[in-house]
């Protein structure tokens, strides 16, 4: 995933950041195959006109689910970090190399 600006909606989802972007959703390279999302994990919706424009990171350990696609996985040093969330905060994902 490439280093970019987004923003957590006005409201608070229970289960997951939703977050959306201003520009064109990037290409991403994701997980065809689903795949538990467990805290931390970032996807995006596969059906293009349900919530486009949005990625989510998993609050909570959720099922896998057709209908999403693995994008990635907020380091687990960061994730305790999710709570704190606002409405509308600004967030940004960069590359960690290894």
């Amino acid at each position: 995933m490439e280093e970019n600006e987004w923003h957590n909606y006005l409201y608070l989802a229970r289960d997951i950041v939703r977050l959306h972007n201003e520009d064109e959703l990037p290409k991403f390279e994701a997980q065809d195959l689903p795949l538990d999302r467990l805290v931390g994990t970032v996807t995006v919706n596969s059906s293009e006109n349900l919530n486009s424009g949005e990625i989510h990171i998993a609050k909570r350990d959720l099922p896998a689910s057709q209908k999403v696609r693995v994008l990635g996985k907020v380091d687990d040093s960061e994730c305790s970090l999710l709570s704190n969330i606002e409405p509308g905060q600004k967030i940004v994902f960069k590359n960690l190399e290894k």
